[in-house]
């Protein structure tokens, strides 16, 4: 009985753990085009893309090396239907943006940055 309580909790604890969007890093992405936000202006390359939470709000933070470049908040939307976990880059339609997609459970959370 002990053994599947203590079974019980691990597996509690790990998918907790795997849903959280608490410091996630997202992966690796290349951005094709400069970046702006604000008055910084990152160039085309490849940026570690993390996803954080502050306080209930999501936040897109952008890397190069150890290096925060830019921390963006995240835009939530609920999902009407339970979606696995996954991530998605896309250059929008125009081409002035690129959205980091981000579905997780029960809801998405967006990101986006200005191309110029």
């Amino acid at each position: 009985m002990r053994k599947k309580i203590m079974f019980i909790f691990l597996m509690f604890s790990f998918s907790f753990f795997l849903f959280s969007s608490t410091g996630r890093t997202l992966g690796n992405f290349y951005f094709s085009k400069p970046i702006t936000h604000g008055e910084i202006v990152l160039k085309p390359g490849t940026y570690k893309v993390s996803l954080i939470e502050k306080n209930g709000i999501p936040y897109f933070q952008v890397y190069k090396g150890k290096e925060l470049k830019i921390e963006e908040m995240g835009i939530v939307l609920p999902s009407e239907k339970r979606l696995p976990f996954s991530v998605k880059r896309e250059l929008l339609k125009g081409g002035d943006y690129i959205r980091i997609k981000v579905c997780q459970g029960d809801k998405i959370i967006y990101g986006y940055f200005y191309t110029p």
